[in-house]
């Protein structure tokens, strides 16, 4: 956690330095304070796999003085604008304080109840005397600390020098001798023997990939000890051989022991367990990986029962429901399953103990069996030090709840532990960290986005207990997310100025936008439901908020034009960089004076009720990714132009002709293509050679096309489509026949259409494509006014 803090440190001086707040006699310490910061971190990355109590240690003390540097650089902050606010709007100054110290809201808490946890308040008066008397201390600790640091690097230098007695990047675990108890997966063991007796003579390299604790070990264990595998891998002399290397982690390591093992071209063959895809990849593991997967409920209760009561045992009649929730419990992971059962085995079978267990089973799984969590915990010690502070946060969400992407990241933005690299936004930063986890078995993945981005993900129940564990010490700032804002809530909105992420899934008070204007650091803010249909108001003011990255408001909102360039002649026109997602907006003036505000813009979503007159300005939005566009009224799109960056388009309605389609065709990045009620009218739709060139997706939704003409030569690249509530339409046989085409699903449409895809999957089994996936559900009724129709 001692990386996460200082990165969070850095990107707060970084961010603060030139604040008109910070007396200018300060402002070289501070920058000395940074480079001292950035030192340290460079020890931490360094040190990644040294086992040593000295650093460790050394980590705590470094994440503490990180903490109170940015507390007294924040306090400073915060006092000052207090003392400069015109107006406490009724808030007795303790209470704007500590509103203003705000660490974390999870849903709404009363103002008195939070006092307690937050910190003392300092008169403003008081803080500018203090300010440098704090900071002189905090920098006369790390220098401390600095000194120290570079002691404890002599001595791992010093260490470094000496010969190397084992591989320190592999498992300690013990031989794979005794016995090893398997349940399930006998699928996974039959294809990696297959493969390993069968196949090219050359020396080939087997990776068996996984999370701590689901069975690596002893599906490889199992493999050595198969009697066919054995007589085939017999060695005398120069025959062939078998090794297995368990719980790899370390590419040094690997490279220390590979010139050991020679090819021969006599079928030998070398298997690695490893937790990281990155090891496989760099040892050139022979595809597939094998992937071992939780066991399903069946197994559990096997490998639960062979446990607790022995291969030749049974479970007794009053137990046996409850031992089946305390196996369904474990989420299918043998290691959880061993834990348990182990104990349960030692203990008195009654069903009042059972009960008692299965209340306590992650508390069970996490405190009272050490091997448990030592062995998950090895999965977080091994990590990088970046990475460390992410991971931990994902403690902060609900048990067995879907992790939205998008969220997850704009949070890890918020709270300031990513570290920077130049020519990247912190969003694409955070992309590979998440990708990276998954590699790494830390997290599983949910859903996709139809572009094929992690767009939910889900964290094992007993992972997620060792980062709430490993997290004690982790602070989370600058965070409001609520469950519902109540209209009694009355504190002035403007009081939260440390405020970086904001969130309400429902919205009933539309005063409040304009007072979060002046959240000068917001960087998110979410609002997934406003009530009554309010089109509430986010003023021009909003175009003064340098920090914002993502702005989304469902259903919509309105939005006021900034200033006009003769109002800002005193004054440089600010622009909004950081600024990447903005949505629903409503009646958006694409001018270009919102087009120098945000430049950077990466997704945009738009909701007129009359014709976009700007909208052949989107061209000059080069880093526009994404676009959705909703008009209510008849509008053609034959003069507009689109960014050759797009890679998604929506439209909703407007009633064009087919023969503007042509418009989007020739866009060349584009990817995903979603047309939703009635966007296009007319009973034909044919396609040109030489549009839709990079086309994944198609989603028709809601449209009265009758006659589609394409063929196998358009949509080269298609390889999901997606019917929605379509009546005439048939699907041209020609689209089975794109190469590319994985799935075709249809969703409560007519008759045509289902007879249509079913035709299509006939038509590939027999010509042997047995891997197109049709999928149709629900058909639309008789009685249904299909698009295009009045009752």
């Amino acid at each position: 956690m001692a990386f996460a803090a200082l990165t969070s440190l850095a990107n707060t001086i970084e961010q603060n330095l030139y604040h008109h707040l910070i007396p200018d006699q300060d402002k070289q310490q501070i920058e000395t304070f940074l480079q001292e910061a950035t030192f340290l971190q460079n020890f931490l990355e360094n040190s990644l796999h040294e086992d040593n109590d000295k650093v460790e240690r050394l980590e705590s003390q470094i994440r503490d003085v990180a903490y109170r540097a940015a507390d007294t650089i924040e306090s400073h902050l915060v006092d000052g604008l207090l003392s400069e606010s015109a107006s406490l709007h009724g808030t007795s100054p303790f209470e704007f304080f500590c509103f203003l110290h705000m660490k974390i809201i999870i849903g709404f808490i009363n103002v008195k109840k939070a006092l307690g946890c937050l910190p003392f308040f300092t008169p403003p008066a008081e803080s500018c005397m203090t300010f440098n008397e704090d900071l002189e201390k905090v920098i006369e600790e790390i220098h401390s600390i600095k000194e120290e640091v570079m002691k404890v690097e002599g001595e791992i230098r010093i260490q470094d020098l000496r010969p190397r007695t084992s591989l320190g990047a592999v498992s300690s675990k013990p031989t794979l001798s005794g016995a090893s108890t398997m349940v399930g997966l006998d699928d996974q063991f039959e294809e990696i023997r297959t493969r390993l007796i069968m196949g090219s003579p050359k020396l080939q390299i087997l990776s068996i990939l996984g999370m701590g604790g689901i069975g690596k070990t002893t599906l490889a264990k199992n493999i050595y000890d198969d009697l066919s595998i054995k007589d085939h891998f017999y060695i005398r002399g120069w025959t062939r051989y078998l090794i297995v290397l368990d719980d790899l982690w370390d590419k040094r390591a690997w490279d220390d022991v590979k010139r050991l093992f020679s090819n021969d071209s006599n079928g030998s063959r070398i298997i690695l367990t490893i937790r990281l895809k990155e090891i496989a990849d760099h040892a050139n593991s022979c595809p597939p990986l094998h992937q071992v997967r939780f066991l399903n409920n069946i197994e559990s209760w096997k490998l639960f029962c062979d446990t607790v009561f022995g291969r030749e045992g049974c479970c007794p009649p009053e137990l046996d429901e409850i031992g089946k929730q305390i196996s369904q419990n474990c989420r299918g992971l043998p290691l959880s399953i061993v834990v348990i059962g182990g104990l349960l085995s030692k203990a008195i079978k009654t069903e009042h103990y059972w009960s008692d267990i299965l209340k306590s089973l992650h508390s069970t799984l996490t405190s009272n069996d050490e091997q448990c969590l030592k062995v998950l915990s090895l999965s977080y010690k091994h990590l990088p030090h970046h990475l460390r502070g992410c991971l931990l946060y994902m403690g902060i969400f609900p048990e067995d709840s879907d992790i939205s992407a998008f969220q997850l990241v704009s949070l890890w933005v918020a709270e300031g532990i990513l570290k920077p690299i130049i020519s990247k936004s912190l969003e694409d930063v955070a992309e590979e960290y998440l990708l990276d986890l998954v590699d790494r078995n830390l997290i599983l993945v949910g859903t996709k986005n139809y572009m094929g981005k992690i767009k939910t993900f889900k964290i094992h129940d007993l992972l997620r207990d060792l980062y709430t564990i490993e997290s004690s010490n982790f602070r989370l700032v600058r965070v409001f997310h609520n469950y519902y804002y109540p209209a009694c809530m009355s504190f002035a909105w403007e009081q939260l100025v440390s405020l970086r992420y904001l969130y309400f899934p429902a919205f009933d008070n539309s005063m409040v936008f304009p007072s979060l204007c002046k959240l000068r650091y917001l960087q998110t803010l979410i609002v997934t439901y406003i009530e009554d249909g309010d089109w509430s108001l986010l003023n021009s003011k909003i175009w003064e908020m340098q920090e914002l990255r993502h702005v989304v408001i469902k259903p919509q909102i309105l939005l006021d034009h900034p200033a006009s360039a003769e109002n800002e002649r005193e004054n440089p026109i600010i622009v909004l960089e950081n600024l990447q997602t903005l949505t629903m907006i409503k009646n958006f003036r694409c001018t270009e004076e919102v087009l120098k505000k945000i430049p950077n813009l990466k997704k945009l979503g738009v909701c007129d009720e009359i014709p976009l007159e700007d909208g052949h300005n989107f061209v000059h939005l080069h880093k526009l990714e994404e676009l959705t566009y909703q008009c209510w009224s008849v509008h053609s799109i034959k003069n507009q132009f689109f960014p050759h960056s797009l890679k998604k388009l929506t439209l909703i309605y407007g009633h064009r002709d087919w023969e503007e389609m042509k418009v989007i065709g020739s866009l060349p990045n584009l990817q995903v293509l979603k047309l939703k009620d009635e966007p296009f009218i007319g009973s034909i739709w044919e396609v040109d050679e030489g549009e839709f060139l990079q086309l994944k997706v198609l989603l028709l939704e809601e449209t009265n096309i009758e006659k589609w003409l394409a063929d196998s030569i358009h949509f080269p690249e298609l390889q999901r489509l997606v019917i929605k509530k379509c009546y005439y339409l048939k699907i041209p046989s020609g689209i089975g026949e794109i190469p590319t085409l994985q799935s075709i699903e249809v969703f409560h449409c007519g008759s045509s259409v289902i007879t249509s895809a079913n035709q299509i999957q006939e038509e590939q089994e027999n010509s042997g494509n047995d891997s197109l996936r049709v999928l149709i559900i629900g058909a639309m009724e008789n009685w249904l006014s299909p698009p295009g129709l009045k009752i």
